[in-house]
């Protein structure tokens, strides 16, 4: 069980007063707008504006748009990836909102990537090894805005590792890697 998919849905449940499986239903909705923006967003940070209306056409046809109405940990984790993968690859232009400094680190970009890994460890591992693959393949381009945001997601995920190989720290852990 993946913390971070339980934990949102549990919030939900409780908040709402729902049973837990009508938590989950209710949960579809908000999910296929939030994947389909991700998607969107993503395909036309990459390859251009027209780009995200095509990635909306084929959204429809993928596993993750299967899964929505169940909306475990992967497909909830896949909003937290294509944005992390939209952020390494929008234009300075295009997205200069979203975009740090010259010379400063890229903390959105290592939040989306921590985010993807609480979530989900294996979709944020396979998020975090295609960006160090981009930049490993432009470094000149990309290395001063993912090296940071590598390093920071590592450190914010030492309590997620930890877990994972059956150390048990104490709570307190977890607020130091955040």
């Amino acid at each position: 069980i993946f913390l971070g998919d339980t934990a949102l849905l549990g919030t939900l449940a409780t908040l709402t007063g729902l049973e837990a499986v009508l938590a989950v239903a209710a949960f579809a909705i908000p999910l296929l707008m939030l994947s389909g923006l991700a998607v969107a967003r993503a395909a036309s940070a990459a390859f251009g504006r027209t780009a995200g209306y095509w990635a909306l056409v084929a959204f429809p046809l993928s596993f993750t748009f299967v899964r929505l109405s169940d909306s475990r940990d992967s497909v909830t984790a896949l909003p937290l990836a294509a944005l992390a993968f939209s952020l390494l690859m929008a234009r300075p232009r295009d997205d200069a909102i979203n975009r740090p400094s010259p010379g400063r680190p890229d903390w959105l970009l290592a939040f989306a990537l921590t985010a993807a890994v609480l979530v989900h460890p294996l979709v944020g591992a396979l998020a975090i090894g295609t960006v160090a693959l981009v930049t490993i393949a432009d470094p000149a381009r990309f290395a001063q805005r993912v090296v940071p945001a590598l390093v920071g997601t590592a450190v914010a995920c030492l309590p997620q590792g930890a877990l994972m190989i059956g150390l048990t720290p104490p709570a307190f852990v977890g607020i130091i890697g955040f």
